[in-house]
């Protein structure tokens, strides 16, 4: 029987899993570096799987100390593919992917190439066909999407910039301890690329994934009512896209949950709800084989980030509780997620892991 989207995942039990040991790649997003997974490489290890958490071309390593100006300067949506396409490739098995922000999208694109055996998409960056932008997204975008010559240049956020975009639910002190930790600049391709997919003839853009696609392994989407970057009406959006799928499409919301989702408190929740849905329904391990190995893209020079200027950012409110997951039927009537007002196509400069 062919499976249709849902907005109701399958409960899924808690504690130590009873199905065999994974191998699992953790993508990170844009801004953000390998380093912020930290926490859930220990908890997957601990459980007896496998974790890689390979960086972008151009960003510190694991292995590596975090270093906050050596960012990839100019690269696109399809290297950062690429280079986590040939990085699957080289393991001896098909892994369970999971992926935050580009992250996401990325996870979404490696699924139409046959490469995972599940995926779960955090709070991911929308594909072309996702229509919605919200206010805060063009505000969590602008450092980049304000100068059109950010397009081949690495750009930081400040402290009061990342407060906005990746913590506004803790104190500015926190929000700032965290970009100290996690945060390198981030290059500006990406950004412009999601931001111009829709006015980007079909079959041509980066973005691009393939809705209707039946013989791709389960995706999981996940998302945040308190979002800034990708509001969880814009992950909703880009659940229903899947709506003619015969592929397993899943839907959670998470009441107060930012896009710093996967190291605030209570990211034990959104890392074994995502863990055990992904071992439930991933289909089985093979070996990954390329006719044509794809080769990743290499190493960027490290580069003098380029920051931009936001104002003072408001005290976020405090952190809700989970919600739980609507029924199919309520949320035709009602998209998941506070939905921010309608804002018009985004321009070549503002529009906005």
């Amino acid at each position: 029987m062919s499976e249709q989207p849902t907005e109701q995942p399958t409960e899924q039990p808690t504690g130590q899993p009873t199905v065999p040991p994974a191998t699992i790649v953790l993508i990170h997003g844009l801004w953000m570096s390998p380093h912020s997974w930290q926490p859930w490489i220990d908890r997957f290890t601990a459980e007896g799987h496998t974790v890689h958490a390979p960086a972008w071309p151009g960003v510190s390593e694991l292995d590596q100390p975090l270093d906050h100006d050596r960012a990839p300067a100019d690269i696109g949506v399809t290297e950062l593919v690429d280079h986590y396409d040939a990085f699957i490739r080289s393991l001896p098995e098909s892994p369970v992917v999971i992926g935050h922000s580009f992250g996401g999208l990325i996870t979404q694109l490696l699924l139409d190439r046959g490469l995972c055996t599940v995926g779960v998409a955090l709070h991911p960056a929308p594909p072309r066909g996702v229509l919605r932008l919200p206010l805060a997204t063009l505000r969590s975008s602008f450092p980049v999407l304000s100068n059109p010559a950010n397009r081949k240049r690495a750009v930081a956020l400040n402290d009061s910039q990342f407060h906005y975009s990746f913590a506004n639910t803790v104190s500015a002190e926190q929000a700032a301890q965290e970009r100290a930790r996690f945060a390198v600049p981030g290059p500006g391709r990406p950004l412009f690329e999601a931001a111009l997919a829709n006015f980007t003839p079909k079959g041509r853009s980066s973005t691009e994934v393939e809705y209707d696609n039946a013989d791709r392994a389960p995706l999981l989407l996940i998302s945040g009512t308190e979002d800034h970057v990708v509001p969880a009406a814009v992950v909703h959006e880009n659940f229903t896209r899947f709506g003619k799928s015969k592929a397993l499409t899943e839907y959670k919301a998470y009441l107060g949950r930012d896009h710093g989702t996967a190291f605030h408190q209570g990211w034990e929740d959104v890392a074994d709800y995502a863990l055990s849905w992904a071992l439930a329904h991933r289909a089985p391990a093979e070996p990954v084989v390329a006719e044509e190995p794809v080769v990743p893209a290499g190493p960027a020079a490290p580069v003098d980030p380029v920051g931009a200027a936001d104002p003072e950012v408001p005290a976020a409110p405090e952190t809700a509780p989970e919600a739980a997951p609507k029924s199919a039927p309520e949320a035709a009537a009602e998209p998941e997620g506070p939905a921010d007002p309608p804002a018009p196509p985004a321009p070549p400069a503002p529009a906005g892991e």
